[in-house]
């Protein structure tokens, strides 16, 4: 269901999904074509790294796992590894944005900055973000951007949101229709 924000920006859209998980599978499913690569976070939520290995094997994509480190590194480090390991057949690049075993603060605008660079997508999972941390996604300009309610903000459990980018909305195709999609316009 598209719900237009009102924060007074033309290019911000939000898709209400059932928790972290269906937006970051309704992400997954139009992003990627066999023979691409995924560039993954080695800590991320199961619905963000599992995932995308299945979906690999699934449909002829390749999964590459950036290894977490601890203690964490520094934010720099994870800029250059994530910066080595793009090359021409990646087309997408996640990560959590705080992870929710050992707390480590991905740097988050600077990773979606080498995507943009490089011509990736970003898609980042904030489930454990919203609540504890200031999430500003004009500042982050990440191209999708997963979050839930039922983790810091205590709401119900399979309530989720994904932001989706102006620029890559008509990328999106969704697989679950219903009644009242939202207003558009």
């Amino acid at each position: 269901q598209r719900i237009d924000t009102e924060y007074g920006h033309s290019n911000r859209k939000v898709f209400v999904s059932s928790g972290t998980s269906g937006g970051l599978a309704l992400a997954m499913l139009s992003l990627v074509n066999p023979g691409d690569e995924v560039i993954v976070f080695q800590d991320n939520h199961p619905s963000n790294l599992i995932a995308w290995v299945e979906k690999g094997k699934r449909f002829g994509f390749s999964v590459v796992t950036i290894e977490q480190k601890n203690p964490h590194p520094g934010q720099e480090y994870y800029v250059e590894t994530f910066t080595r390991a793009i090359t021409p057949r990646t087309k997408v690049l996640c990560f959590t944005h705080l992870s929710s075993t050992v707390g480590d603060l991905m740097p988050a605008k600077e990773l979606c900055r080498v995507a943009r660079e490089r011509g990736v997508l970003s898609l980042v999972d904030g489930a454990p973000s919203f609540g504890l941390l200031d999430v500003n996604l004009a500042d982050m300009q990440t191209d999708f951007y997963s979050g839930s309610a039922h983790k810091w903000p205590c709401g119900a459990r399979e309530c989720g949101v994904l932001y989706v980018n102006k620029n890559v909305q008509a990328r999106l195709w969704p697989s679950i229709y219903s009644a009242y999609p939202g207003a558009v316009g």
